[in-house]
This record gives structure tokens, sequence and C-alpha cells, in this order.
């Protein structure tokens, strides 16, 4: 059975849109509610066991988006539920499509958290499952796309970063990216390699990012991301530094027990 009825909840236009977030900043609430520029075509398939929604073209100006849709319920197939969403756009663009897909898996929120702007050209979005209890489920969750130009902020290791690029896909529970290039005040990466668990209750690391570096960057950058006493003394103790380096750049363990191990090549 699918309901063919809206629902409007009491209160205002704001708590209808901010149901499923009541966390939502005003500016949150804004963006969610302002499409400018819209185009959009659908198509709809009922039946007594089917239910199937498509839209396959979906243009927003503002922010810049351009998507397919597809949500299928289907009572003789398994898994009966699939939510597909497929396109590219800018970042706040491409976060606020998939946000309201994903917002009851509080994982796939993390990672819409990590990313802070920059342009999709290209992203994938797939959830399944038999129940609608199964669609809050991360192992139910697929997605893969590339970002260019992006901004990262990694709040459990204290690091952000500009300029990112590469292919990152989430699957298994496990967000993964390749080809990853960065850049941070007096630093830059390439070639890099990223493995994060995203289950709350086990969130192993892997980070490998071929790095070169103004030296006098990496006390502060060490300072942040490494809190063993001992170390931090040490650190202190470094009173000026320059120059240049290249090497590579190692995160491993699981968070928040982090090791972080710095490779100086050149």
């Amino acid at each position: 059975y699918v309901p063919q009825e809206c629902v409007l909840f009491a209160g205002t236009v704001r708590d209808n849109i901010a149901h499923r977030r009541p966390e939502a900043t005003d500016d949150e609430i804004i963006r969610a509610a302002t499409l400018a520029g819209v185009r959009l075509a659908a198509t709809l398939e009922l039946t007594e066991t089917r239910m199937a929604l498509r839209v396959p073209e979906f243009v927003a100006a503002t922010p810049q988006l351009s998507l397919a849709l597809g949500w299928v319920v289907d009572a003789e197939r398994h898994p009966r539920i699939e939510i597909t969403l497929e396109g590219g756009g800018d970042a706040e663009g491409a976060r606020a499509a998939a946000l309201p897909f994903l917002v009851d898996i509080e994982e796939a929120v993390l990672v819409c958290d990590i990313v802070r702007g920059g342009r999709v050209p290209h992203i994938r979005v797939a959830l399944t499952g038999d129940t609608v209890d199964d669609l809050t489920r991360l192992a139910n969750l697929f997605i893969e796309g590339r970002i260019e130009d992006g901004r990262i902020d990694l709040p459990f290791i204290r690091f952000d970063a500009e300029g990112v690029a590469g292919g990152f896909r989430i699957r298994d529970g496990f967000l993964e990216a390749e080809g990853i290039q960065a850049r941070r005040n007096g630093l830059s990466g390439e070639n890099g390699r990223l493995r994060l668990g995203l289950s709350p209750q086990d969130q192993p690391l892997s980070l490998d990012l071929a790095l070169q570096a103004e030296l006098a960057v990496l006390p502060d950058l060490l300072a942040r991301m490494i809190d063993d006493p001992e170390f931090q003394r040490e650190l202190k103790l470094v009173q000026s530094i320059e120059g240049r380096a290249a090497g590579r750049l190692r995160l491993g363990g699981r968070v928040p027990d982090v090791t972080v191990e710095v490779e100086a090549g050149q």
C-alpha cells in the first residue's frame, strides 16, 4: 500500500521543513526552501503492487544542481524499495538534494557535514531495503562520485583542507577515496588514499598522502592532530624551522586513537 495523501503537520512552515531535522539552523531552512530556476519533469506508475516515481530531469540554477531521481516500491521483488539519485552540481546543491533521503542515517549525515563546499560533477546515491526501517541502515547505502575544488573538515583529527579533488564512495559502511589532492596553509598533497569506517562504534581510519610542505607550518599541524602529551612537550622545544620538504603523511588506527606519521623524503 502506497499512501496517496500529502500531510502538513501542525505548526509553522519552518516546523514542517525541519520536521525530520529539528536542529537545522535558520540558514539551512532558507536554503532548503529556496530553489531558483527550477525545471522538472516526472512520471508516476501505480499498480496494486508497484509504485514507480521517476524524475529524469530536475534542474535548479540556485544552488546549481542537475539530477535524475528514481523511487520504486515493488511488493513482488527484493529489495522492495529502491531510491536512486544521480547527477551533479555544486556541493551545497548535492548535499541539499541528498540529505532528505539520508537524514535518518547518522553516519551519512556526518559525511555531508565533512564536505563543506566545492563542485560535485557526478554523484550517484542508491538506498535499498524491504522496509522503511531498512532505509535507515548504513549497510543499505551506496554513494559514488567525485569532488573538485572542495573544502573538507575532519573534526575528529582536527584537520581541514581546501582545493580537494578525487573520487569517493560509501559502501559496506566505509567512506573510501582515491587520487586525493588537497591544500592547507603551506601544504599540498596528491595521490592520496582514504578509508574511514562510518559506524560510531568502530571507526578505523587509514590515510596515505604524498605531501609537499613549508616546514614552518608543520609544528602547528602536528600539534593540532596529535594529542600525546610527551609528543606535545617535545614539539614545544622546536623554536623555528624553515625550508620545504617532500614526503608522505600517514594516519592510522581507530578514531579517536589515531596515529600520525610524517615521512620526509627530501
